[in-house]
């Protein structure tokens, strides 16, 4: 059994908390009674709540991350590769409504910005995937 680091479980847990509370309605005091761990363990790690906010965003990007690569790298079919990608990215994001993205949009606009230039760079990749599957006849133009 693998051991998840204090400040891995804050990032995980405080993701699921932002997707289910939204930005605004996120605490850091709400956080560590989910966790069961004290505000100032927190803190150590995150000295703001800012600070923490970026981090969970940050490592919500990096889990879409390794999810492209993961299956690049384990799945030679671009069409499967498209699939895959899809909706194991749909199982982290499906939840997140449209309100918790303007939200996100309206009080955090630098992280907002970083999020929009991550999300552009997936859809290169997914033209890419796409583009490769027409090449080998899996995908029709």
């Amino acid at each position: 059994m693998s051991h998840i680091s204090p400040k891995d479980q804050i990032l995980s847990e405080g993701f699921e908390s932002v997707i289910d509370s939204g930005v605004r309605s996120f605490t850091v005091e709400a956080l560590s009674q989910r966790l069961a761990m004290s505000k100032k363990t927190i803190y150590k790690f995150f000295p703001t709540k800012d600070n923490l906010i970026h981090a969970i965003l940050k490592f919500a990007m990096n889990r879409v991350e390794s999810i492209f690569e993961s299956v690049m790298a384990n799945e030679p079919n671009p069409a499967v590769q498209f699939i895959k990608i899809m909706e194991k990215i749909s199982k982290i994001m499906g939840k997140t409504s449209v309100h918790r993205l303007v939200e996100l949009k309206s009080q955090y606009p630098t992280i907002w910005r970083e999020i929009e230039l991550f999300r552009l760079s997936r859809v290169d990749k997914f033209y890419d995937i796409l583009k490769d599957g027409q090449e080998e006849g899996l995908v029709r133009d």
